[in-house]
C-alpha cells in the first residue's frame, strides 16, 4: 500500500514537472475548483431552473398591473364561496359542476356547464387567503404558477430525453431548456398567464408534469418503484380533477411505452407494456369520469348555451369538415404567434371546397410527413409529437364549445410543451455540426427567444382591462355575438345607452334569438322609455325560456309599465308557479297582490 501511494505521489509530481505553468495553473484551477466555472453553473441543473425563472418573470411583469377581466368577476372578484371554510362552501365545487358552483341562484338544482373541476375550485378558495380580492396578487400567483410549470417542464424533457435520444448530457440539458424556455414565454401562453382565469392551465399542466415526472422514476425500476407509480397516480388524480384535459396523460404514457421506452421490441409486445403501464392511469381516469357522472349526469355533452340556439343543428359532419381548416389554424398560431386575440373569426366549414377543406387537408398532410421525416432522423421529435398532439386531441371536438370559441391560444398551453421541442431539436442538433453552426445555432436561439419575449410583453398589454380585451376581440372576431354582447356591456357601464343598444342589435343581426342581447336590449330600451321594443323582447324571450320564472317576471313588470294589469297579473303567477320557493318568492307575491289592486283600481276607474 505504501509502495502505491509513493508511486502515485511521484506520478503526479512527474506530470506537474513536464507541464508548462500555464497549463498547470489550468489542471489545477479545473480539478479543484470546477463548480467556480460559469459555464458549469449556468449548465447546471439549478443555473437553468433560476434562468427560466428570471426569464418568466421578466416577460410576465407587465401583466401583474392588469385588472380583473371577464370571467375573473365571478370566479374571483365576486366569488360567493370565499371567505367561509363550512361543508356548504366545501362542498360545492365537489357536488356541482364549475359554474353552478359559483351562480347557485342562476344554475337553481340544473347542470349549468360540462366542467366538472371541483379541486380548481377549491383552489380557488385557498388563494384568496392569499391574495384576497387584490389582481395584482392574484396575478404574481399565476406568474408564479406558469414559472412552475416551465421549470417542471424541463427537468420532465431532460429526463424524457435521456431515453429518447443519444445526446451527450450538457447538449440533452440545453435541448430541455431551449424548449421549456420556447414554452414559457410563447405569446400563446399570454392567455393562460396575463388573464387570471387562466391559471388553471399551469395549475392542471403543474400536476400533469409532476405526474408524468414520477412515470419516469417509476420505470426506471429503482428500490422505491412502487412509491414513485403511487405518485405519479395521486398528481394524475388531482390534475383530472383540475382540468379534464389532464385524462390524456394516459394517452401519453401507452405513447411513451410504444414509441420511446420499448421502440426495439416488436409492435405487438410494445402495444401489450403499453396496456400494462397504462392501465393504472386508465382506473384513475375511470374514477374521475365516474365522479363526472355522479354530479353531472353524464360523461360528456354538447354546448347547449341559450346564445348560441343554431349550435343545435351541427352534426359529427360539420365536426370533421372543419377539422383541416381548424389544425392548420393551431399551426399558424404556433409558428406565427402575433397579433392574437381572445377570439378569432373562424367558424364551422359548412361545405367542402378547395380553400375551406381540400387546401386545409392538404396541409396537414404535409405537415405529418415533414414530422415523420424529422421524426426518423431525430427521436427527440417522436417525444414532441406525443407532447403536441395527445393534449390537444381534447380541443378538436369541437361540438362541446359555443361555435364562437372553436379556438382558443389557451386551448394550446400543454401542447405547447411539445411544439417548442420542435425548434429547439432542430437548433440544438444543427450545432453539432461544426463550430460555424454552433455560432449561428445560438445567434437562432437569441433572435428566436427575443422574438417571442417581445410577441407575449405586447400580447400582455391586450389583457390589462375588458375595454382592451374586447376592443381586441372586436378587430379579429367582429362577427362574433360574443364580442357585440360583451362591446355593449361595457358601454351600458359607461352609461352610454345608445352604443349599447348598437351593439345589441348587431348581435341579433347575427341570430334574432340570442337571449342574453335580447335580454340586455330589453333593458336598455326599458330605460330609454321604449316600453314597446322592450316588452316585444321580453315576450320573444319567453317564447325562447317559457321554464324560466325571472322570464315571466319581467314581462310582467312590462306589461304593469303598460298598465296591461291582466296580463302582468298572469306572467306574476306564472313565475311564483315555477319557483314557488325561490328567494323571491315573498317579493313575487307581495307584487302579486298590488297588481290584483292595481286591476281592481282601474277597473272601478272604468266603470
Amino acid at each position: 500500500m505504501i509502495r502505491e501511494l509513493q508511486t502515485i505521489e511521484t506520478d503526479s509530481e512527474a506530470a506537474v514537472s513536464s507541464s508548462q505553468p500555464s497549463e498547470v495553473i489550468k489542471h489545477t484551477v479545473n480539478s479543484l475548483a470546477p463548480e467556480r466555472s460559469l459555464r458549469t453553473v449556468l449548465l447546471s441543473l439549478r443555473g437553468l431552473m433560476v434562468a427560466l425563472l428570471l426569464l418568466v418573470v421578466a416577460v410576465f411583469a407587465n401583466s401583474v398591473a392588469g385588472s380583473f377581466v371577464h370571467d375573473d368577476r365571478l370566479q374571483i372578484q365576486n366569488n360567493p364561496l370565499f371567505g367561509r371554510w363550512d361543508w356548504t362552501t366545501i362542498s360545492r365545487p365537489l357536488t356541482h359542476d364549475h359554474w353552478a358552483a359559483l351562480r347557485p341562484e342562476q344554475a337553481g338544482g340544473r347542470v349549468d356547464s360540462y366542467y366538472y373541476r371541483p379541486l380548481f375550485g377549491l383552489f380557488l378558495m385557498a388563494g384568496y387567503e392569499i391574495a384576497g380580492r387584490s389582481p395584482l396578487l392574484w396575478h404574481l400567483i399565476t406568474l408564479l404558477l406558469h414559472a412552475a410549470a416551465a421549470i417542471l417542464l424541463f427537468i420532465v424533457l431532460d429526463k424524457s430525453l435521456a431515453r429518447a435520444a443519444e445526446i451527450e448530457d450538457n447538449g440533452r440539458r440545453l435541448l430541455a431548456a431551449l424548449a421549456a424556455a420556447i414554452f414559457a414565454v410563447h405569446p400563446a401562453q399570454s392567455e393562460s398567464v396575463a388573464w387570471i382565469s387562466g391559471l388553471v392551465n399551469p395549475l392542471s399542466a403543474i400536476l400533469l408534469f409532476g405526474s408524468f415526472y414520477f412515470y419516469l422514476s417509476y420505470r426506471e425500476k429503482t428500490e422505491s418503484s412502487l412509491a414513485k407509480l403511487a405518485a405519479s397516480l395521486g398528481l394524475f388524480a388531482a390534475a383530472s380533477l383540475t382540468k379534464e384535459s389532464a385524462l390524456t396523460l394516459v394517452l401519453i404514457v401507452a405513447a411513451y411505452e410504444i414509441v420511446i421506452l420499448n421502440h426495439g421490441l416488436s409492435l405487438f409486445k410494445r402495444a401489450r407494456i403499453a396496456a400494462v403501464q397504462a392501465t393504472p392511469y386508465a382506473l384513475i381516469g375511470a374514477a374521475y369520469l365516474a365522479a363526472r357522472y355522479r354530479v353531472l349526469g353524464l360523461l360528456s355533452g354538447r354546448n347547449q348555451n341559450a346564445n348560441f340556439p343554431d349550435d343545435a343543428v351541427l352534426t359529427l359532419a360539420d365536426n370533421l369538415r372543419t377539422l383541416p381548416a381548424l389544425l392548420v389554424a393551431y399551426t399558424r398560431l404556433i409558428v406565427f404567434p402575433f397579433d392574437l386575440s381572445f377570439l378569432y373569426d373562424f367558424h364551422y366549414v359548412r361545405a367542402i371546397s378547395l380553400g375551406s377543406f381540400w387546401a386545409p387537408l392538404g396541409g396537414v398532410l404535409t405537415i405529418i410527413c415533414v414530422l415523420a421525416y424529422l421524426a426518423k432522423r431525430m427521436p427527440e421529435i417522436k417525444l414532441a409529437v406525443i407532447w403536441m398532439v395527445i393534449p390537444l386531441l381534447p380541443h378538436l371536438s369541437t361540438l362541446v364549445f359555443a361555435s364562437d370559441e372553436l379556438i382558443h391560444d389557451r386551448y394550446m398551453y400543454v401542447p405547447l410543451a411539445g411544439a417548442a421541442l420542435i425548434p429547439a431539436a432542430l437548433i440544438v442538433r444543427a450545432s453539432q455540426i461544426s463550430a460555424t453552426a454552433r455560432r449561428w445555432a445560438i445567434f437562432a436561439s437569441a433572435v428566436l427567444l427575443a422574438a417571442l419575449c417581445a410577441g407575449t410583453i405586447f400580447q400582455n398589454k391586450e389583457w390589462r382591462n375588458d375595454e382592451a380585451m374586447w376592443t381586441n376581440a372586436a378587430s379579429h372576431a367582429p362577427n362574433s355575438r360574443m364580442v357585440h354582447i360583451s362591446l355593449g356591456s361595457l358601454a351600458e357601464s359607461r352609461q352610454d345607452s345608445q352604443s349599447a343598444l348598437q351593439e345589441y342589435e348587431a348581435a341579433l343581426r347575427i341570430n334574432p334569438d340570442i337571449i342574453d342581447a335580447l335580454n340586455n336590449a330589453a333593458f336598455v330600451e326599458a330605460r330609454l322609455d321604449r316600453w314597446d321594443d322592450a316588452t316585444r323582447h321580453f315576450e320573444r324571450i319567453l317564447a325562447l325560456t317559457p321554464n324560466k320564472p325571472v322570464a315571466h317576471f319581467n314581462l310582467s313588470f312590462v306589461y304593469a309599465v303598460k298598465k296591461r294589469y291582466a296580463d302582468a297579473i298572469r306572467e306574476q303567477k306564472a313565475a311564483i308557479d315555477l319557483d314557488p320557493n325561490g328567494a323571491r318568492a315573498g317579493e313575487w307575491r307581495s307584487r302579486l297582490a298590488q297588481l290584483e289592486k292595481s286591476l281592481d283600481s282601474s277597473a272601478k276607474l272604468g266603470n
